[in-house]
């Protein structure tokens, strides 16, 4: 009767025990969870970030290019005539 006694209380140990690390294990992944949701969002606001720079590109650097321009074209036809 001891023998079997001392079963059941190693046995409830061992529940006890497994309930606990199980707990544990829980908590573990949620953070995890947590963390793979935060950087799937910090992803995404970085792919959405670089897609509006382009965009912004696309629309604000040709006016700024050609103002450039036309001033480098002005400079340079000041120096041609100064040379002729």
């Amino acid at each position: 009767m001891e023998n079997n006694d001392e079963k059941k209380n190693d046995l409830e140990k061992l529940i006890k025990e497994n309930l606990a690390l199980n707990k544990e294990m829980k908590e573990m992944i949620i953070k995890i969870h947590r963390y793979v949701i935060i950087r799937r969002i910090i992803g995404l606001i970085k792919i959405l970030f670089l897609v509006l720079l382009i965009f912004a590109a696309f629309i604000w650097l040709p006016p700024f290019l050609e103002n450039i321009v036309g001033k480098f074209n002005e400079i340079y036809s000041n120096i041609t005539s100064i040379g002729n």
